[in-house]
């Protein structure tokens, strides 16, 4: 695969941002189930190189609210999620949580109720198990909307 072709995937006014190259796999390595993952994990721990590409998450101006599922087999999503949660608290200006789901997948995230077809079928395809990936959910949905309502309710400051 010629790399130079590749570019970034995100832009902002109109220009590229700085991103970190994928590690592309080898064409016998795509058979695997995990091959994402790894190619995703092979290209994180290449990070270093590119520091511009980081996100700058220690520069958010309030509350962050992190999920993740430990056999993600999309990308890293725990590790990453961890190292993006450290690296806010560093700055120490807002509060970080992190609901992190060993067992669950890829589609740890999001509601509970009313899955199309599309959601449904992707339960468990892409790590952990269409159970693992419910149970995130049914855990994670209400502390999200608990966690909207808090964030963004309007302060008591604003209405003295």
């Amino acid at each position: 695969t010629d790399m130079s072709k590749f570019s970034a995937s995100w832009s902002s006014g109109g220009k590229p941002l700085p991103f970190v190259k994928y590690k592309l796999l080898a064409w016998y390595q795509w058979f695997s189930k995990d091959a994402l993952s790894r190619m995703y994990r092979q290209s994180w721990e290449l990070a270093e190189s590119y520091p511009g590409a980081a996100i700058p998450v220690d520069q958010i101006n309030g509350s962050v609210l992190l999920i993740c599922g430990g056999q993600d087999m999309i990308w890293p999503s725990c590790d990453m999620a961890k190292a993006a949660k450290q690296r806010i608290e560093a700055g120490d200006t807002h509060k970080t949580d992190l609901l992190a789901y060993p067992d669950a997948g890829h589609w740890a995230f999001g509601p509970i109720n009313n899955l199309d077809g599309y959601d449904r079928r992707g339960l468990g395809q892409t790590g952990g198990t269409a159970d693992s990936d419910m149970a995130a959910r049914q855990d994670q949905w209400p502390k999200v909307l608990d966690f909207l309502h808090k964030t963004l309710a309007p302060s008591k400051e604003l209405h003295k």
